[in-house]
């Protein structure tokens, strides 16, 4: 991730994961590895699906939990493949 990047807020698919790789980290060191994510919203539906699942390569341990899932069909594929590796728990 670039610092052009940062300031632009132009980020990749693969920037996702960075982010989420340093959240985890950041949990780690302050947090005795307790995190949790929240989509606020405001995101390009078209990529959606791709930068969440980057984000979560880089950010989850083991169960993948979403609440009121109300999102577009293109993120279905993403909880579809994350569900071969973590429980999938929707609430």
């Amino acid at each position: 991730m670039t610092e052009l990047k940062m300031i632009g807020w132009i980020f990749e698919i693969e920037d996702y994961k960075v982010i989420g790789q340093l959240v985890k980290d950041a949990s780690l060191r302050n947090c005795q590895d307790r995190r949790f994510a929240v989509l606020e919203g405001g995101y390009n539906h078209n990529v959606l699906g791709k930068n969440v699942k980057s984000f979560l390569e880089g950010f989850i341990k083991s169960i993948l939990v979403i609440y009121q899932f109300t999102s577009p069909n293109n993120l279905i594929p993403t909880i579809l493949y994350f569900s071969r590796f973590w429980t999938v728990i929707m609430v």
